[in-house]
């Protein structure tokens, strides 16, 4: 639907997957390099409010490009080239240009699950090392990673949520969080905080009838996960 194929068809699909039952659809901005979520836009608006979920993707920008684009599997793109930006400022335009291709202005559901783990040690030496051999730009490098994103990220969408009177939050932390490790201590230092920031999160916005949850992944050895699930109602 994404890589070749046309309007009609791709429509034609979309309209075939919710006759068939399907509530739950996906996109990215890099697919087809925007073409993707303007697509499911338009098809789900339409659609009743309450009866599906939606979700991208942040993570990419797609800057405006001039003379031939590299569209990779995609054909017909935009004269745009998707640039990853995992910084605050990259992140908040992610999310509203998403946003803005969807045709939508509600967020139901954020998925806190960016971050690094052990490999980063590979490539960043000490990032993952015990607190007397961490250098101090290591520190900040995987707090940046780990849990400055998330928060970066929750305090832009809870904002969306107390104003719709609605959402849920999780986020991903790490069996090292409650245990620790004998090395990595930035890496369980992170893990350990958005556990009780999730905690307080879950007190602090009841009353906004938002859900904080926090899940714990048994591995700590994943590459930088590439992308945070945004879940929107359109």
């Amino acid at each position: 639907m994404l890589f070749r194929s046309a309007e009609n068809a791709a429509e034609a699909a979309l309209d075939a997957a919710w006759n068939a039952g399907w509530r739950y659809f996906d996109t990215a901005p890099l697919y087809g390099h925007g073409i993707g979520e303007r697509r499911m836009g338009r098809f789900l608006k339409s659609k009743p409010r309450d009866a599906y979920r939606l979700s991208t993707k942040v993570g990419r920008l797609l800057l405006p490009q001039s003379g031939k684009v590299d569209g990779g599997a995609y054909v017909d793109v935009p004269q745009v080239a998707p640039v990853y930006d995992y910084s605050r400022d990259g992140t908040l335009r992610s999310v509203e240009a998403s946003l803005e291709r969807l045709g939508t202005g509600r967020i139901d559901i954020l998925l806190n699950a960016a971050g690094v783990g052990y490999n980063l040690r590979e490539t960043s030496i000490g990032s993952m090392d015990p607190v007397h051999s961490t250098p101090i730009d290591k520190w900040h490098e995987v707090m940046a990673l780990n849990l400055h994103s998330l928060f970066y990220v929750s305090r832009l969408v809870l904002r969306q949520m107390q104003a719709q009177k609605g959402g849920s939050i999780v986020n991903v932390a790490s069996i090292f969080g409650l245990g620790g490790a004998p090395d990595a201590h930035t890496y369980t230092a992170t893990k350990g905080a958005i556990i009780n920031l999730s905690r307080s999160m879950s007190v602090a916005y009841v009353d906004d009838h938002i859900r904080v949850n926090v899940v714990r992944s048994e591995e700590h050895t994943s590459e930088l996960q590439s992308h945070l699930n945004l879940v929107c109602r359109l």
